[in-house]
């Protein structure tokens, strides 16, 4: 072998090491991304959920405050009053109450046995509000105005509190 033949050689060699670990590192990328793939399919995205989680923290404690006011305030209807009119009075004062929320602010509980949700919902969905959790649609109505009521949340990430939703059957307790 001639010194030429060698110095030939020698680059081709060196991109063929380049080659197979390159080869190397994205098979071992591809591992990654199906594994992780797979944490989000199962557990959803555990990143984001603890986000929320540490959000529902501070929700709960701002809606135990909201709960404390409201019970300190006179019943909006007296106990002798008609059906009509406490359902009048309810109405009212949930009206007052969806004016007077701020976007991003805990507005109320969701319970859902079936889903095992048991999350602090806030006014708003958009897309810095629902990282909190489960979001009233403004446009909407708020529970007690006897009207519908939407309530929008992830499937896949920030807990994901509607990740099962397709498991609810009428009749199920919210």
């Amino acid at each position: 072998m001639t010194t030429t033949t060698t110095e030939a050689r020698a680059p081709a060699a060196r991109l063929a090491k380049w080659r197979r670990r390159l080869g190397t590192l994205l098979m071992i990328a591809g591992v990654a991304v199906l594994a992780w793939v797979f944490v989000v399919w199962q557990w959803n995205d555990p990143f984001t959920s603890l986000y929320t989680r540490w959000q529902q923290r501070g929700l709960e404690s701002s809606y135990t405050a909201l709960v404390k006011e409201e019970t300190a305030k006179p019943p909006v209807a007296p106990v002798t009053a008609d059906p009509a009119e406490a359902a009048r009075a309810v109405d009212r004062a949930a009206r007052r109450f969806r004016l007077a929320a701020g976007e991003g602010d805990a507005i109320g509980k969701i319970v859902v046995p079936k889903l095992g949700l048991d999350m602090v919902f806030v006014n708003g969905t958009d897309t810095d509000t629902l990282k909190k959790g489960p979001g009233r649609h403004l446009d909407t109505f708020m529970p007690g105005e006897g009207e519908l009521v939407y309530i929008a949340g992830h499937r896949t990430t920030y807990m994901a509190p509607f990740a099962h939703i397709d498991r609810m059957e009428p009749g199920d307790r919210i």
